[in-house]
């Protein structure tokens, strides 16, 4: 199961910042940020402990995450067609003290959005897109229990050549439950400093030394829901889903290595670490609620 941005689509979609031109200045603003049209990141989250009704356990997680994104234009300078194809594997390694849920389990989320992005009057724009998705554990054939689905709308308005915001709303249920969540969003970039806000999805503070090297401090959530089977145990035929979420916080690099191509690399704290098996009507049957734990991720994109 996903989030909004989707979170995720949330994330892309306000990545995207077309040069907009003042109807009555026809001043052209260039981009705040860049599009990443290919990512590919690791994260490595470190053995923590836990405390469960029937005793405690141990848990280490990591996931891989990869995406492609363009988007051609439907009707030059005005319309444009966002097309985003991303694939997450999430892994646990744990001792839970049960035998059903014990040992390594692997859960796979392969996703498409399709969106529109419209320029509007007065230096406004809307995006809305759709995504459905596959996710599952693939243990068993495909059913419609491992399909979702999400869905989100944006305006975004350039107010000034250093500034921009917009507010929306996003359906997901990439934390375990379907919601309907606002969308708050703003860019501001001003000399060397650049203020990234994607509320709820991250918050994040960078220093540009040049043209290639950015450093800076992320907090972000993320999470993601998988159809699941178990074998036979305390939870039996009950189990249906697994969802997981966490939020990170700590530094964050940049650097690029080769013309578009760029090297990120973060580490700190991953906090609120949640893990929820659910059941066939998505009541929770199982959380557990994981210790602060340290983090790293490094990936290599590709920005337009």
């Amino acid at each position: 199961m996903k989030t909004l941005k989707n979170f995720w689509i949330v994330l892309v979609l306000f990545g995207i910042n077309t040069s907009v031109a003042q109807e009555k200045t026809n001043i052209i603003y260039e981009r705040l940020e860049k599009l990443p049209v290919f990512s590919i990141d690791y994260f490595n989250h470190a053995n923590s402990d836990f405390e469960i009704d029937s005793g405690s356990g141990e848990i280490k997680m990591n996931e891989f995450r990869t995406s492609l994104q363009f988007a051609p234009a439907l009707k030059k300078g005005k319309t444009f067609l966002l097309n985003k194809i991303e694939y997450t594997l999430f892994n646990y390694e744990a001792d839970f003290g049960m035998s059903n849920l014990n040992s390594e389990k692997s859960f796979h989320a392969i996703e498409y959005t399709l969106g529109v992005i419209h320029k509007l009057p007065k230096d406004w724009r809307a995006i809305v897109s759709v995504t459905p998705m596959l996710s599952s554990d693939f243990e068993e054939s495909i059913s419609s229990d491992d399909f979702l689905f999400q869905a989100s709308a944006l305006a975004i308005k350039r107010s000034s050549p250093n500034f921009e915001y917009g507010f929306g709303l996003a359906y997901t249920i990439r934390f375990g439950n379907p919601l309907l969540l606002p969308i708050l969003r703003m860019t501001y970039k001003k000399n060397n400093w650049t203020t990234l806000i994607s509320l709820p999805s991250y918050v994040s503070q960078y220093y540009n030394f040049n043209e290639n090297t950015i450093v800076g401090l992320k907090a972000a959530i993320f999470g993601n829901a998988f159809n699941a089977t178990f074998g036979e145990g305390i939870y039996n035929a009950d189990v249906n889903r697994v969802a997981y979420s966490r939020i990170t916080v700590g530094p964050e690099f940049q650097i690029k290595l080769f013309k578009d191509l760029y090297l990120n690399a973060s580490s700190g704290v991953s906090v609120r670490n949640i893990l929820e098996v659910q059941d066939s009507d998505l009541n929770t049957i199982g959380n557990f609620d994981i210790d602060n734990k340290f983090f790293f991720n490094v990936g290599l994109k590709i920005l337009k």
